[in-house]
């Protein structure tokens, strides 16, 4: 009986762990990205959307600038998650490049590969 009254009490905290993982971001992480995500259409608005776009396609035209100073301008500007709506800027066929270098330059340490990893 007392293995089953065990099992009932994790099963059950199991759910109360989740319930408090998620209302920490419901209070945490969602209103910032909110306000992020508020603040940078703003700013595009205010600079016009056609000036910007056309300077992120300037620097997307080129391979330097595309792979080095627009995800760090992205992480910089939006911050981590909201970085990946900074491809919506650039056509289809250089969106996914961006997005991957992105996740690199947010998380270097997955790009290096391991001194265990055998090639």
């Amino acid at each position: 009986m007392e293995v089953i009254t065990w099992i009932a009490e994790n099963f059950i905290g199991l759910f109360n762990a989740s319930a408090e993982s998620l209302m920490g971001l419901i209070t945490g992480i969602l209103p910032l990205l909110l306000v992020l995500l508020t603040a940078m259409y703003a700013v595009t608005t205010w600079i016009g959307e056609e000036r910007v776009t056309r300077a992120v396609r300037w620097a997307g035209k080129y391979a330097i600038t595309r792979y080095t100073v627009m995800p760090i301008i992205a992480v910089i500007m939006l911050t981590n998650p909201m970085a990946y709506t900074f491809g919506r800027f650039l056509p289809r066929t250089l969106q996914a490049g961006l997005l991957r270098l992105r996740g690199v330059v947010c998380a270097p340490g997955h790009g290096v590969p391991s001194a265990r990893q055998r090639w």
